[in-house]
């Protein structure tokens, strides 16, 4: 055994020997010990904390997308005929989209086989008309959807067509 650990072996004995049961002594290591175990919760419960801040620090500024402008409408696609089965979900259609010519972006190798308009938001829509079309640049198949079409379900004309392309049109000053 080395000059160094027989001096470090005696000192703790000395330290032991030197305090007293009935009188705790401050330099004694075992009043100040914490068993690890405390550690362990304390550095778990500070670390599902920061976890739990982070995310809700980063959820909320993701949270909100402002609308731009008023909403005119909201319509739902299919990807069959009736406009019941396979629902791709539905669009909200806002005064910054009027007037221009949008691609229906069903999933990938799937097309639209049908679309419901579900709502059309007054006064806001006031003088608009909900086209749709079975080309992807609104310039084939236009069917016209509003006031009594509102909710009903409109499939292709044709055979083996499907939908494309939509636009919310409003007359300058309508929307």
């Amino acid at each position: 055994m080395d000059r160094f650990a027989t001096h470090h072996q005696h000192t703790i004995k000395e330290k032991h020997q030197s305090s007293s049961l009935s009188q705790p002594s401050f330099n004694n290591f075992q009043s100040y010990h914490i068993p690890s175990s405390r550690y362990t919760i304390i550095i778990m419960q500070f670390t599902t904390i920061f976890a739990t801040v982070a995310a809700l620090a980063l959820g909320t500024n993701a949270a909100v997308l402002p609308r731009d402008g008023a909403r005119l409408g909201q319509f739902r696609i299919f990807g069959e005929e009736g406009c019941s089965a396979l629902n791709y979900g539905f669009w909200t259609v806002d005064e910054s989209d009027a007037n221009t010519c949008k691609g229906l972006n069903a999933p990938e190798g799937t097309v639209v086989k049908s679309i419901e308009l579900e709502a059309m938001n007054f006064p806001a829509a006031n003088g608009c008309t909900f086209y749709i079309y079975t080309d992807t640049a609104c310039g084939a198949g236009r069917r016209a959807l509003g006031g009594s079409n509102v909710g009903s379900c409109n499939n292709p004309l044709q055979e083996g067509e499907s939908w494309g392309s939509w636009q919310f049109y409003c007359p300058t000053g309508s929307a």
